[in-house]
């Protein structure tokens, strides 16, 4: 099976496999690396004001009642009902079961609707699950479920790989931010910077479009980014040839969360167009990551 951060067991809440994945992979870049009470991942080198923030979970399960014949389960992140009906849900030590639904209109279903037909008894209360990855990849695009949560660890792994040494950047991979941002909301409730950087997927929808690159999100679902900030990102993608689009989005990249927890501080977020997204099966083309990597780079240079 293909080992990568799109794969990872990664649930929101579980996220210790991705931290020793995150971890094997840019250690040597940071001059300190520890892991919060929340569980959030965070790498720093210097005391510079810049902040970078991407999540590192996905949507999942967790096991509420375990039975022989329908174990139920309750959604962790927000995940849909209905796109979980008959889909194979891994756990981190290998079980799996099939989620099923034997109601007559699966638009009309709820996560308590649902249950776990497999082998439950080696399972246990609070364990999470995952709905199992399908990741694939041609010479232009990825493809998978739940890739768009993911993209954005994969963009600030890359842009800090092809870097040098890292200096004055923190960088947090957030844990729970499918639920409700909680790593978020915890780490920038008691940390401070100047600017902050968030990169998320972003459903194709209006302005996002993919095959235009990177796109600066100036506004979100609850926030806006500060004019002096989206100018100095567009200046420098300008000067080093980055294909950089501005948009106003409907979801909520945190902008408002991160700006206003603290003192408050300049946030921005940079979103990566993602086909279908929260479907069955996501694709992102992989020039549209390129760009992303070539920004994000230039902006911790």
């Amino acid at each position: 099976m293909i080992r990568n951060e799109y794969t990872v067991f990664a649930p929101s809440g579980s996220e210790q496999k991705m931290i020793e994945f995150v971890k094997e992979k840019l250690s040597a870049k940071f001059e300190k690396i520890r892991v919060d009470a929340l569980g959030n991942l965070i790498c720093s080198s210097g005391d510079g004001g810049l902040c970078i923030e991407c999540g590192m979970d996905t949507c999942g399960i967790m096991m509420v009642e375990i039975d022989k014949h329908k174990s139920r389960f309750a959604g962790a992140g927000g995940i849909n009902a209905e796109y979980l009906i008959d889909k194979k849900i891994e756990f981190k030590d290998g079980n799996f079961g099939f989620a099923r639904y034997d109601g007559d209109d699966a638009s009309k279903s709820k996560i308590c609707d649902l249950y776990l037909e497999g082998d439950s008894e080696p399972l246990k209360i609070g364990d999470f699950g995952v709905v199992a990855s399908e990741f694939s990849e041609d010479s232009n695009k990825i493809y998978g479920n739940s890739i768009g949560n993911r993209v954005g660890l994969s963009v600030v792994s890359q842009a800090l790989e092809a870097c040098g040494k890292i200096e004055n950047l923190t960088v947090i991979f957030s844990a729970q931010k499918r639920t409700k941002a909680r790593g978020i909301q915890a780490f920038f409730a008691a940390n401070e910077f100047d600017r902050v950087i968030t990169i998320d997927g972003a459903e194709c929808s209006g302005a996002i479009k993919t095959g235009k690159g990177s796109f600066l999100v100036v506004a979100d679902k609850i926030g806006t980014a500060p004019k002096e900030f989206v100018d100095e990102i567009s200046k420098k993608a300008d000067k080093n040839g980055v294909r950089l689009e501005k948009a106003v989005v409907g979801q909520d990249f945190c902008i408002g969360t991160i700006a206003t927890l603290g003192k408050g501080t300049a946030c921005v977020a940079i979103a990566v167009p993602v086909n279908n997204k929260n479907k069955t099966i996501e694709s992102i083309e992989k020039s549209d990551i390129d760009e992303c990597v070539k920004l994000l780079k230039i902006l911790i240079d």
